[in-house]
């Protein structure tokens, strides 16, 4: 295998892949923001403290053997009070008794 004798050509595709790279890196972050700007656009910031009351999503799936449709299954359980807090999203419950 023999190497190119040009070594001004190699030099001038390597600058430009780099060239290109940046463009395409840039166009990629640019499009990212577009894309995060309209996802955010009707996000409503929640926070919640120790000791709050919430419900939790539940997610059923239906059973036709025992004739139990999910669609028809609550959405939401609880009350649970928010006994700590893990990180920025993420809690722990306990059921909170009435």
């Amino acid at each position: 295998m023999r190497l190119p004798n040009d070594y001004k050509l190699c030099d001038s595709q390597l600058v430009r892949m780099n060239l290109v790279y940046a463009i395409v890196r840039d166009e990629i972050l640019e499009s990212q923001d577009v894309y995060l700007k309209y996802h955010n656009r009707h996000r409503k910031q929640k926070d919640f403290k120790i000791g709050d009351l919430v419900l939790l999503k539940t997610h059923y799936l239906s059973d036709a053997s025992k004739g139990f449709a999910a669609k028809l299954a609550p959405k939401r359980d609880g009350p649970y009070r928010i006994v700590e807090q893990i990180s920025d999203n993420v809690f722990s419950l306990e059921h909170h008794s009435t």
